[in-house]
């Protein structure tokens, strides 16, 4: 019941926005076409990264020369590829956070006076200026790295279960150890780590000065 609350949340949340993405969902489509294409590459990179020394082992020179120049324009296509990746997601939600500003802007000029009163349009806009990159961030990049760890954890699994499937059973059967370790030690991990940067901050930490740095 509480996940189909928090689903119904996040569904009512991205439904606000969508209309603000929705004139670059060609864009955004081709940045998951995009990511996609990445995880193949990084996925064709492990493959063919052993391909030279096998052959080499197997004596096969004349092959060799083949094989690193298949490597060489494999890695020459994923850093392409990441290029693109990175120059249509920064666009899109560039344009996205136009939109979104645009938008409350227009409505922060309509609000009624006694809502505004005591603060200067200029104020409220640099208040949420941080919120809207929140927002964008929530809406464009999150989507994005999911559909990318989704797409890599796909691949990688067909991957090493097509090299070795005993030794991917026992990858597979060792990985709840570590989702086990994330679960309990990570929280914990990040509050220490809010807590030390709120110290550093505050100047709380007793650390001595070098004057050499």
């Amino acid at each position: 019941m509480e996940l189909a609350q928090k689903l119904s949340t996040l569904h009512r949340m991205y439904g606000r926005f969508f209309i603000h993405l929705r004139p670059d969902l060609h864009l955004l489509s081709v940045t998951v076409a995009a990511v996609l294409a990445i995880a193949i590459t990084n996925t064709a990179l492990i493959w063919l990264i052993g391909t030279p020394f096998d052959l080499i082992q197997r004596r096969k020179f004349n092959e060799v020369y083949g094989a690193i120049i298949l490597f060489a324009i494999v890695v020459l296509l994923n850093q392409g590829l990441h290029s693109a990746e990175g120059l249509l997601s920064r666009w899109t939600g560039l344009r996205f956070a136009r939109r979104l500003r645009s938008h409350l802007f227009s409505h922060l000029l309509y609000v009624s006076f006694p809502g505004v009163a005591d603060r200067q349009k200029g104020d409220l806009l640099a208040r949420l200026y941080g919120d809207v990159n929140d927002v964008k961030n929530l809406v464009i990049e999150t989507p994005l790295d999911i559909a990318s760890h989704t797409f890599t954890l796909i691949f990688y699994c067909v991957m090493i279960f097509w090299i070795e499937w005993r030794l991917a059973l026992l990858a597979v059967s060792i990985a709840p150890v570590f989702i086990l370790h994330q679960r309990f030690f990570g929280p914990r991990k990040r509050t220490a780590t809010r807590v030390l940067h709120a110290a550093i901050k505050e100047d709380r930490l007793d650390v001595p000065f070098d004057s050499s740095l």
